[in-house]
């Protein structure tokens, strides 16, 4: 939600970090998949399917990344609102 709230104001007409406002849902994604992975491997757990383990690890990697770039545009959206604050000389509306 603050990502959504800090883009637009930060970056007002920019069509690409508007779309980046659906990165957490990225992050949703692999991380519903990777307990999926998981929730399958404590099922089979006298086997050891690698490749589930490899995908899950792989969906755990993904979901680290994604939420680390958030986290970048988050402080990113504040740097340009501050920025923007000192060009005009007032607070955003």
């Amino acid at each position: 939600i603050l990502l959504a709230l800090l883009l637009p104001q930060a970056f007002e007409d920019s069509p690409l970090m508007q779309s980046l406002q659906r990165l957490p849902l990225l992050v949703f994604l692999f991380d519903y998949s990777e307990n999926c992975g998981l929730f399958y491997l404590l099922i089979v757990y006298p086997l050891r399917p690698v490749t589930i383990a490899w995908i899950t690890s792989a969906f755990t990697s993904l979901k680290t990344l994604v939420l680390f770039a958030c986290l970048l545009l988050i402080l990113a959206s504040l740097v340009m609102m501050a920025i923007n604050v000192f060009r005009r000389g007032r607070a955003p509306a």
